[in-house]
């Protein structure tokens, strides 16, 4: 489900009574990658994590 031409066909009959407008894949899946990433960071002890992977 990478590919856009692929999306826009399945997207098609949902869009029949509004004009088409392109629609950036890539920046929303930056953004999705970025809500949890977020998410990970305010729910995860990140510095026990990083305390246990530090080399001594």
């Amino acid at each position: 489900m990478d590919n856009p031409e692929v999306l826009d066909n399945l997207a098609r009959d949902f869009n029949k009574n509004h004009q088409a407008t392109p629609f950036d894949y890539a920046a929303f899946k930056e953004q999705q990658y970025n809500k949890l990433a977020d998410w990970v960071r305010n729910h995860t002890d990140m510095d026990k994590i990083y305390e246990a992977i530090r080399i001594t």
